[in-house]
């Protein structure tokens, strides 16, 4: 009997995609194109930029690997690490979920929900299906307190969820940028053959599409850091920070301006730590 098993990667794929509904959602009319990355794996490639009407809310990967005994889709929720548990209990991945069905309607549809996970990882877990080992690697605080990653051994393909972002600008919000950049040496040391990023394309040069993401959290600590320093107002450092680098990336205009700020935050509660 074959068998369809969900993953997810962090709380940030909770928010989107383990909402299920009653009646089936509306058809996408965006391009949905499968990929083969290896012997066993796929995945398919979101829309670049954030989730909006134009991309009717498909702007994440999701990827799924093929076994003789069934299909493993990596994205929505059947195991989740405990620290997900906070989001869902708090009320805030249901106030997430309220302003996606405002906003991308009916793409996000009134009649979804959120559903629990079966499962609660407390730290690293491992499992062997049709015959393949997949390893679930919690990476957390990074992008979230609660990342994780999963490993195709057999096939040396790394699905790192929104730890990587690929080709466009990251959403960091109040993320801790300098647990991010330290997670990101310990996704390399994994050595993946192939690795999937949460937004953007496949990278079979990990080390090398890892470049875009580190420098811009590597920038945003610099600059802010240098402002939450010299005591400088945040509009002020903002506006006289050279953003031309990032500005023609996707997601910039919906996301940089908010990241800077969640840093310049960081920056400060980093500051006074030392002192």
């Amino acid at each position: 009997m074959s068998r369809l098993l969900y993953l997810f990667l962090s709380a940030h794929l909770l928010i989107a995609k383990p909402a299920v509904a009653a009646d089936p959602p509306a058809a996408l009319t965006v391009k949905v194109e499968s990929v083969q990355v290896s012997a066993h794996v796929w995945y398919v490639r979101g829309h670049q930029g954030v989730a909006s009407a134009a991309n009717q809310a498909f702007n994440s990967n999701a990827g799924f690997v093929v076994t003789p005994q069934g299909v493993i889709v990596i994205d929505a929720l059947v195991w989740a690490h405990r620290e997900a548990r906070d989001y869902l209990e708090s009320g805030e991945g249901a106030a997430r979920l309220a302003q996606r069905q405002r906003d991308l309607a009916p793409w996000v549809g009134a009649d979804m929900r959120l559903v629990s996970p079966d499962r609660w990882l407390e730290g690293d877990s491992s499992f062997v299906f049709g015959g393949l080992h997949f390893d679930l690697v919690h990476m957390g605080p990074a992008h979230a307190p609660d990342d994780l990653v999963v490993v195709v051994r057999e096939d040396g393909t790394l699905f790192s969820g929104d730890i990587l972002f690929s080709g466009r600008i990251p959403f960091v919000g109040n993320a801790d940028s300098r647990h991010w950049l330290a997670t990101m040496d310990r996704l390399l040391a994994l050595k993946p053959k192939v690795m999937v990023p949460g937004h953007g394309a496949a990278s079979r040069n990990p080390e090398k599409d890892l470049v875009f993401t580190r420098d811009y959290l590597h920038y945003l600590r610099e600059k802010m850091g240098k402002a939450a320093e010299e005591m400088q107002p945040f509009d002020e450092a903002y506006a006289r920070t050279d953003w031309t680098r990032y500005a023609n990336a996707p997601a910039f205009e919906a996301a940089n301006r908010i990241n800077a700020y969640g840093t310049y935050l960081l920056m400060e509660r980093e500051l006074l730590e030392r002192k």
